[in-house]
């Protein structure tokens, strides 16, 4: 019975140590939503700086959404 128990035991402290060693699941991204009233070439530019921005990272997500004048 003693060298089932130190087998189980040994068993447990592999798994744990396997679990350990994986890294965490990738979070989600950050959004920013960023307002604009921006139009025509203005707008354009503007959705195109978030869109290089996106592009250069993985952590956030810019949302650039154009909500008119104020």
């Amino acid at each position: 019975m003693k060298r089932g128990l130190q087998s189980g035991i040994l068993v447990m402290v592999f798994f744990m140590t396997a679990l350990g060693i994986f890294p965490a699941p990738v979070q989600a991204k950050t959004e920013i939503v960023w307002w604009h009233a921006m139009t025509g070439f203005l707008g354009e530019r503007v959705n195109e700086i978030a869109g290089k921005f996106n592009a250069s990272q993985n952590e956030f997500v810019v949302k650039a959404l154009h909500k008119g004048g104020v």
